[in-house]
């Protein structure tokens, strides 16, 4: 019965199709790249291993990157969302990007539109598998991430600022604001 219950809990994702023409898969009309989330945490380990302590902001960097392009294909792909009231837009987009690629979830906790703070916790994402003997977080990719897809909704700079993990869990807790 466990199986038929996990085998219902599958779905398709509409927007990731192989084009056999070209040879390689694409998401939401853009060539795309399937990575194994053990292959992206042990690129994360080894950045982590080789940097040392400053691995964090160069992982964030690249994150952040990464989550600004993944927004605006996002955006070019439903340009609707554009329309939508800003809180809807960022559930919809980490929906899209997060959850539906592989990212993690992530459940937003704290949405402080004032003092343009976002206090979100990420779980099962690519760098929770990571085993540290150390208490430090691995979630400065994500948190780069999705501090790139709240600058392109609010077309302002955000930085991931604060985090906490719980390594147990697979969860981490990321704060981002506006410098």
């Amino acid at each position: 019965m466990q199986k038929n219950e996990n085998k219902n809990n599958k779905k398709p994702i509409p927007y990731i199709w192989l084009d056999e023409e070209e040879r390689h898969p694409m998401m939401m009309g853009e060539p795309c790249t399937i990575l194994f989330t053990e292959s992206f945490a042990s690129f994360t380990n080894i950045v982590q291993k080789i940097v040392g302590s400053g691995a964090g902001a160069i992982l964030r960097e690249v994150g952040y990157e990464m989550g600004k392009r993944y927004a605006e294909l996002t955006f070019k792909q439903y340009p609707e969302l554009r329309e939508l009231d800003v809180e809807t837009q960022i559930l919809e987009l980490c929906s899209i990007i997060l959850r539906n690629t592989g990212w993690g979830t992530i459940e937003i906790t704290n949405l402080d539109f004032e003092n343009k703070s976002m206090l979100f916790r990420l779980c099962n994402h690519p760098s929770s598998v990571l085993e540290r003997e150390d208490k430090e977080p691995t979630c400065h990719f994500e948190g780069g991430l999705v501090s790139g897809i709240i600058e392109v909704i609010f077309d302002e700079k955000q930085t991931a600022v604060d985090f906490s993990c719980e390594h147990e869990s697979k969860c981490c807790n990321i704060r981002i604001k506006s410098p």
